[in-house]
């Protein structure tokens, strides 16, 4: 807001678009934008537009936690009948919203696998197969 109250300032002084961006420490265009927004909309022009895209969402201790949680815990056994060994991130986010009425998108729930280093279909220990008739060749 300073810096755009500062472009208003120096334009009703006289100073041109370069000369204004060279003592506010932007760039030209920026200037040109500023200078625009305040021309057709008056100091109200300088607060921020909104931007596209929803609502930014912060995800508490508690939904985290509970992610971890049914991330390191084989998924229920109605779903490993189906041949699932482990979550993915789009089938944990419905499992969440199904049964634990917690709404989180799968993107997020990869990034919480990411900042603790998760990786569960990257098993280090044995599964068991889900195949009904095992291979009975040695």
């Amino acid at each position: 807001m300073v810096q755009r109250a500062r472009i208003v300032l120096e334009s009703a002084r006289g100073l041109t678009g370069p000369a204004i961006a060279e003592r506010v420490g932007c760039s030209e265009p920026t200037v040109v934008l500023w200078r625009k927004r305040y021309a057709e909309h008056g100091i109200a022009g300088l607060d921020d537009a909104p931007r596209p895209g929803g609502p930014v969402t912060v995800l508490t201790r508690e939904v985290v936690e509970q992610i971890l949680a049914d991330t390191l815990t084989p998924p229920p056994q109605s779903l490993r009948a189906q041949g699932i060994t482990h979550w993915s991130a789009r089938r944990l986010a419905g499992w969440l919203a199904r049964h634990r009425g917690i709404e989180v998108s799968h993107d997020r729930i990869t990034e919480v696998w990411k900042r603790f280093s998760l990786k569960p279909h990257r098993s280090e220990g044995f599964k068991f197969s889900t195949d009904p008739e095992p291979s009975t060749s040695a």
